[in-house]
């Protein structure tokens, strides 16, 4: 494209010059248009005063982008370009989040598109291929178009001036607490709100905290046993499914007046002939907060914070589930699909008492794998060789399994023939329930389910599709709404409608393996909560979060339901059936007082605030096993560790060392290694090297914070490689994170580098 000044190109006529200015519209305006409707026409059912925001939410936005790209077009026509690329590729990405999770994309992804493993992975993987081809060829050609004349500066600063009118116009126009934000805002308007800081609100520290999320909630085993505990320990299987729901289940959205959406038939089955609960709750959206709610017994950060997981990956926590049943004489082995460096699963897993701990390079081949690991089927048919010969050392064990197939962007074998029209998470839910249901099946015929609990529920629900024809309150409260499945000697089929929580279900595997046996002493150091397995006669005040869409939601026994921004700056109460969070037909009711946002304030956080980290260094490990294997096969990139969330006050110093040797005989691998923060626009720090057998690679930086930063991830991935054998050897990864002095409020200081040794290591 020429880089003449706009001086030597041919002085336009009036026609043009509107032409030109038309185009430059048209060009910024088309992309999210054309992602919303695409996201409206998914998502079935038109809202047109709440919609009507959103596309005034895209125009306000698509109004700066047209000016400012008018204004650099007149200094330089490719810079202004790219921006109008870069717009286009905020709308598609944002498009693609919110079909996998309900919400805008927020600024903390946006580093990701300059990570391989998350281009090649998932952005280079659309789910929506033809709308996006089409959407970027109109826009090419727009702002191609655009580029060949010149807008004047009145145009210029009256777009600018009506996108700051819209945009102002906007904040008169209050969000819809209970409708999914992204139907509403656009993704530039969605980010520009403050959201993290907390409230100015007069929290008494004195005042009840029925479940201080920094200490459990007590274990209140007081309710009357519902099924007969086994007189012998006997074995445990805990699986869960990647994100499905309860609103999955036939059997158990029917019970909330819900109609299932994928309807998964398998598990349908055996939620039908085996005990099943109807409203369990899962307490916030993504695996490491999860997880840590089902293992260690205690309630997940409900705010957008650092996860409890990453932050025992460099200081002990609680005594969790698997120590107290390695205790009790059990064999624990966790197995999961994905590879365990990314959200530090590999740390945390063994810290809590797992004897082996396994993932994506465990397993040496597969019927299908992605760079996110192993299809669902594969995992399971590992599990199984690995049960067995648990099983033949003659004591009890407990396996915790957890699939990645349901993880856009959805890892299903090509011959997999799902049912007719299936695609996307719909095709690989259905390949997870037929792989689920085979496994169960095996697990009988090897007279395995005669002696073991089997728990089967989730780490986080997806819920119902945005096109599901449910109110949107439902649709929002869908989103936490998981599910279990109980299969076990002495446990009748059934179904059980009262809420239970993600954190209750350590305390009721205890329940269960101890109250039979001879001692049977329920070590409620691991677990707080209730048990599943005992009726209690009165209701409980519970509550959960969701960081994508930035809520928290707090029911009361009474059926109250409040939905919250995370600061509990704004507050709604709806109407809902007692004990029945998940029932249809709720209606609002009206917004919080202060007095009463203060009071939820002070049982929420009163002890949960983020730690204090002014005049004190932390250092966090980034990797727990020392040795990784370079995989081999189709998948191209390999991470190896990420994900962990870390926050950094305004004004401190992060500090990154690194020193990997590659081993092997022969080969290569190039990796690249990165720290990307929330909010930033790209990585703070990215360096890649081509390393051969034998060679050391040392990193060492620090970044000073010119302003806080929010969800900090170092990544470390594997993107090219040729050879068998090779493995990496980490001498050091961690990441340490040091309080300064004020913050400079400018741009963010990066010092320090890498080299690489030649053959130092040995091969």
């Amino acid at each position: 494209m020429s880089e003449r000044p706009a001086a030597d190109t041919i002085p336009p006529g009036r026609a043009d010059r509107t032409l030109t200015v038309a185009a430059w519209l048209a060009c910024t305006l088309v992309a999210p248009f054309a992602f919303r409707a695409v996201l409206l026409i998914d998502a079935g059912a038109l809202q047109p005063g709440l919609d009507g925001r959103g596309f005034a939410s895209d125009t306000a936005a698509a109004l700066g982008v047209a000016a400012a790209a008018m204004a650099l077009s007149r200094l330089r026509r490719r810079a202004a370009f790219v921006l109008v690329g870069v717009w286009f590729a905020l709308c598609a990405g944002n498009a693609e989040h919110v079909l996998v999770n309900g919400a805008n994309v927020g600024a903390a992804h946006a580093g990701f598109l300059t990570d391989a493993t998350f281009v090649f992975g998932s952005a280079l993987r659309p789910t929506l291929p033809l709308p996006l081809a089409l959407t970027a060829g109109v826009t090419g050609l727009l702002a191609w178009r655009a580029t060949r004349g010149v807008a004047a500066v009145r145009p210029i600063l009256l777009t600018a001036a009506a996108g700051v009118l819209l945009g102002g116009a906007l904040l008169a126009w209050p969000i819809d607490l209970a409708t999914a934000e992204w139907r509403q805002a656009g993704p530039l308007e969605a980010n520009l709100r403050p959201s993290r800081p907390a409230p100015a609100l007069a929290i008494d520290a004195r005042a009840p905290l029925p479940a201080p999320l920094e200490r459990r909630e007590p274990a209140d085993l007081s309710g009357v046993p519902v099924v007969r505990f086994p007189s012998q320990r006997p074995n445990v299987l805990l699986v869960m499914l990647e994100g499905i729901s309860g609103a999955h289940i036939e059997a158990i959205a029917t019970a909330n007046g819900a109609t299932a959406s994928p309807a998964l038939p398998r598990l349908d089955e055996l939620a039908s002939r085996h005990l099943h609960y109807t409203s369990l709750v899962a307490q916030q959206r993504q695996t490491n907060r999860g997880e840590y709610a089902v293992l260690c017994g205690d309630w997940p950060k409900l705010r957008s914070e650092v996860p409890r997981m990453s932050e025992m990956a460099a200081a002990p926590g609680p005594r969790c589930l698997p120590e107290a049943l390695g205790d009790l004489g059990y064999e624990t082995l966790y197995l999961q699909a994905a590879p365990l460096g990314f959200m530090m699963k590999d740390q945390f897993m063994a810290r809590i008492g797992f004897d082996r701990v396994l993932g994506n390079a465990w397993f040496k081949a597969a019927r299908s794998r992605t760079n996110w690991g192993v299809d669902d089927a594969t995992l399971f048919d590992g599990a199984m060789r690995e049960i067995q010969r648990l099983d033949a050392l003659g004591r009890p064990w407990m396996v915790t399994l957890l699939t990645v197939g349901t993880h856009h962007p959805y890892n299903v074998p090509d011959d997999y023939e799902g049912p007719s029209g299936t695609r996307g998470f719909d095709r690989a839910a259905h390949y997870a329930d037929r792989a689920l249901g085979d496994f169960v099946d095996a697990l009988g015929e090897h007279g395995l389910l005669d002696r073991t609990l089997v728990l089967i529920t989730t780490d986080e629900s997806r819920g119902l599709p945005d096109g599901a024809a449910v109110a949107p309150l439902e649709l929002l409260l869908s989103r936490s709404w998981s599910f279990l499945i109980v299969m076990a000697p002495g446990v009748e089929a059934g179904r059980v409608d009262a809420p239970f929580l993600q954190s209750d279900l350590a305390l009721s595997v205890l329940d269960y393996v101890s109250s039979g046996a001879d001692d049977g002493a329920v070590d409620e150091r691991a677990a707080g909560g209730r048990s599943v397995f005992r009726r209690y006669a009165d209701g409980r005040r519970i509550a959960f979060g969701n960081t994508y869409q930035q809520r928290i939601v707090a029911v009361d026994p009474s059926g109250a339901i409040d939905v919250c921004r995370e600061n509990l700056s704004v507050c709604t109460r709806f109407s809902g059936a007692a004990g029945r969070p998940f029932q249809a037909g709720t209606s609002p009711l009206r917004d919080l007082e202060r007095e009463e946002r203060e009071e939820l304030a002070s049982w929420l956080f009163a002890r949960a605030e983020a730690p204090d980290v002014s005049g004190s260094a932390r250092e966090t490990p980034l990797i727990g096993d020392a040795d990784v294997p370079v995989l081999t096969g189709p998948a191209r990139f390999q991470l190896v560790f990420g994900g962990q969330g870390l926050e950094a006050p305004a004004g401190a110093r992060v500090s990154v060392t690194l020193d990997v040797t590659l081993h092997g005989e022969r080969g290569h691998a190039t990796v690249r290694t990165n720290l990307i923060a929330g909010d930033e626009a790209r990585p703070l720090f990215v360096e890649e090297a081509r390393l051969e057998p034998g060679d050391r690679l040392v990193v060492d930086y620090s970044v000073e914070a010119g302003s806080a930063l929010h969800d900090l991830e170092s990544r470390f991935v594997v993107i090219d490689r040729s050879g068998e054998g090779l493995h990496l050897s980490f001498e050091r990864a961690r990441v340490g994170i040091e309080a300064g002095g004020p913050a400079s409020g400018g741009a963010h200081r990066v010092n320090g580098g890498s080299r690489i040794v030649p053959g130092t290591g040995p091969a």
